[in-house]
C-alpha cells in the first residue's frame, strides 16, 4: 500500500517510477472488463491540489518487473515516483505472502 499525498496548491502528476532493485516498474490499474478484472497501465498519476492517490490492491498499483535480487518479507525497496514537477522517494517493505 502506498499513499501519496499533496499538500501544494495545484494538480501533480507523476509520470515514471524507479528503483535499483527493479529493471522496470510500471503504473497499473484494474478495471472490471463484463465481470473479469483486469489490469491495464496507465501512463501518469494525477494527485490533485490538497488531495492524495491511495496505491492498492485491487485499484491503482505499481508492477515491478525482473527484480534484481532476492526479496524477502521485511526487506526494504527504495522507489523513486517523479513527473515533470515533482519528484518522490518512498521506502516500500515487502510483504510475506
Amino acid at each position: 500500500y502506498l499513499v501519496i499525498e499533496n499538500v501544494g496548491d495545484t494538480e501533480v502528476v507523476l509520470t515514471s517510477v524507479e528503483s535499483a532493485d527493479f529493471g522496470a516498474i510500471e503504473i497499473h490499474t484494474m478495471f472490471d472488463d463484463a465481470g473479469t478484472m483486469r489490469m491495464r497501465r496507465v501512463p501518469e498519476l494525477r494527485v490533485p491540489a490538497h488531495g492524495k492517490v491511495e496505491l492498492k490492491p485491487g485499484g491503482l498499483h505499481l508492477m515491478m518487473f525482473r527484480p534484481q535480487r532476492a526479496l524477502s518479507a521485511g526487506d526494504e525497496v527504495m522507489i523513486t515516483i517523479s513527473g515533470a514537477d515533482a519528484t518522490l522517494v518512498a521506502k516500500l517493505v515487502v510483504r510475506g505472502n
